[in-house]
């Protein structure tokens, strides 16, 4: 039950950070739409994800584990039909400047924008299960 309440958070932050990020993801509906969607990421991340995983191992194994992504992708876009609210358009990522690095901003098709979320949402989500257990 810990576990799943460390995902639930952890994709409730991330989540956040890719409507912050990038103009094509958007949600509508306030907390409870944002909830709604890190309790079913969490499901999905922790239920359906792995047996998904299982079953890809030959194409995983052939793409070298480029298709985890492409998996990931696909499931991200699929709860945009099941959230109320939640919306995966064309977009722009704003882009990142710091006193170190600049990443520019970019103008997204919907595929790009799904791919570009996954990733975000990905490296964040991996970033707080590691800052919480520590």
């Amino acid at each position: 039950m810990k576990k799943v309440g460390i995902h639930i958070i952890c994709n409730f932050t991330s989540i956040w950070l890719v409507t912050a990020l990038l103009t094509g993801v958007k949600i509508r509906g306030g907390f409870l739409s944002y909830f709604l969607l890190a309790t079913l990421l969490a499901v999905v991340n922790l239920g359906i994800k792995p047996i998904l995983k299982f079953l890809t191992v030959p194409i995983n194994l052939l793409t070298l584990g480029i298709f985890n992504l492409i998996l990931d992708c696909l499931l991200l876009y699929a709860l945009k039909f099941i959230v109320p609210g939640f919306y995966i358009t064309e977009g722009k990522f704003v882009g990142i400047e710091t006193s170190f690095f600049i990443i520019p901003s970019w103008n997204l098709n919907t595929t790009a924008t799904v791919i570009i979320a996954t990733i975000i949402f990905g490296l964040m989500t991996t970033l707080i299960e590691w800052l919480l257990k520590s």
